[in-house]
């Protein structure tokens, strides 16, 4: 079920794309000659020109069937989503004033497939109203399920932490490892076993590829200047090593 080429990322192509970025932004710097706006659009372009060429041919084949959150952060209580499977109408749009929770729902993902969650905020997911609801002794925990089909086959993905109320106020436990199984033919749902799981999430979106297939553009647009976007960039991009 899983080939271990699949999950190989050719990084002197990632590194020259990258590059190709910074030098970009530096370009820019010097001659002023785009927007904000215009340079959002020409990172994009680059990304997107990297990504189908070397990688959307192993990685087309997802589809993001639902995203289910318990307690995620702006997410009070159990909230679903179902995306457009219609081939004709396959986009799923949302609409939100800022802090609404759209950049929450990308790093709902984020959290679900590998563990981390990139908030400006102090790392604290459980919704903050529960938060504030529970007593000592009480326990909630935070969850986030996806269901995926790729390469023809459908996923579950979950993940989920527990917060407990002690003498000390609520506080996290930590983080437990993602749990994936798989529906077969037959319909029967089949999971996978712990030590593949990492294995076959990287199969399916690997770690270092998360950033160009859900790109945070809000967080470009809110820099200031351009002597920012550079720096911006490099880090939205995981650059700065470079």
């Amino acid at each position: 079920m899983i080939s271990e080429n699949e999950t190989k990322i050719d990084e002197k192509k990632l590194n020259r794309m990258k590059l190709n970025i910074i030098r970009l932004e530096q370009e820019n710097l010097k001659t002023k000659e785009k927007t904000n706006d215009e340079m959002i659009e020409a990172i994009r372009k680059i990304i997107e020109d990297e990504v189908r060429k070397n990688y959307w041919g192993r990685w087309r084949g997802m589809i993001i069937k639902s995203l289910y959150l318990k307690n995620f952060r702006q997410y009070k209580g159990e909230q679903r989503i179902d995306f457009s499977l219609n081939k004709e109408h396959n986009v799923t749009i949302f609409l939100g004033i800022n802090t609404s929770g759209k950049t929450t729902l990308l790093q709902a993902f984020n959290w679900c497939l590998y563990g981390k969650a990139n908030f400006e905020t102090k790392d604290f997911l459980l919704n903050k109203e529960i938060a504030e609801e529970m007593n000592e002794d009480d326990s909630e925990e935070v969850l986030i399920e996806i269901d995926l089909i790729h390469n023809n086959t459908e996923y579950i993905i979950s993940r989920k932490q527990v917060y407990v109320y002690d003498s000390r106020g609520v506080r996290p436990t930590p983080v437990e490892p993602a749990k994936v199984s798989f529906k077969k033919p037959n319909g029967e749902t089949k999971p996978i076993k712990s030590h593949e799981v990492d294995k076959v999430i990287n199969t399916i979106l690997p770690k270092d590829l998360f950033n160009y297939f859900f790109f945070d553009t809000e967080r470009i647009e809110t820099i200031s200047s351009k002597q920012d976007v550079t720096e911006a960039v490099k880090g939205l991009l995981g650059l700065s090593v470079l």
